[in-house]
Parts: structure tokens; C-alpha cells; sequence
């Protein structure tokens, strides 16, 4: 979990079956999924536009929000299990403006 585009709210980063997903923190609505609590200001809804290099990725073993580069907004670091074709495991940083960057 973190603020990943510095709005004050927060974004869940999770790994599902090897895929990378992020999910933004958004008023409710019906059409969002969240609890049906008395109160609750808010739900959470898939990030799908800016994220493709990230929806690529099917061998993610750990990912984390980073400040690799020190520009105060998170970037994503995901470590691959190297299933998805590399010949060993290795990491990928994606900067949050989601231009991979790939290192070992």
C-alpha cells in the first residue's frame, strides 16, 4: 500500500496467480468494490489505463511500492520468478509514470 500518484490516498499493490495489480482508493459508488459499512467514504477500483507493462508481467513472485530514484513519488519494483521466459529471476523497476525499466 502506498500513494503512488501523491493524491493524498491510498493504492493496494498485489500479486494474483503471477499478475501485477493495482487498485486506486475512489469515492464509493455502487459500482465500486467496497464494504457495505455505514460511513465508508470509499472503495477500490482496478488501475487499467498506464499500467499495461505492468498487466504484461504473468511470473511476479514480490512486488513493492520504491523510492529507487528519490523523486518523491513511488515507483514499483517487481521480482519475477523467470517463468515468463527469462533464463533466471530477476527484478523490474517501473517508475509510476509505468516506463519499465528492467535490471538484474
Amino acid at each position: 500500500m502506498g500513494d503512488a500518484d501523491l493524491d493524498g490516498f491510498p493504492i493496494l499493490l498485489l500479486i494474483t496467480e503471477g499478475h501485477v495489480h493495482l487498485l486506486l482508493s475512489v469515492p464509493y459508488a455502487c459500482s465500486v468494490l467496497g464494504y457495505a459499512v455505514e460511513g465508508m467514504q470509499c472503495g477500490w477500483r482496478k488501475m487499467n489505463k498506464g499500467v499495461e507493462p505492468l498487466m504484461g508481467i504473468t511470473d511476479a513472485r514480490i512486488v513493492v511500492f520504491i523510492n529507487l530514484d528519490k523523486d518523491v513519488t513511488l515507483d514499483v519494483m517487481v521480482q519475477h520468478t523467470g517463468e515468463q521466459g527469462a533464463r533466471q529471476v530477476f527484478f523490474s523497476l517501473y517508475r509510476t509514470t509505468f516506463i519499465p525499466t528492467p535490471f538484474l
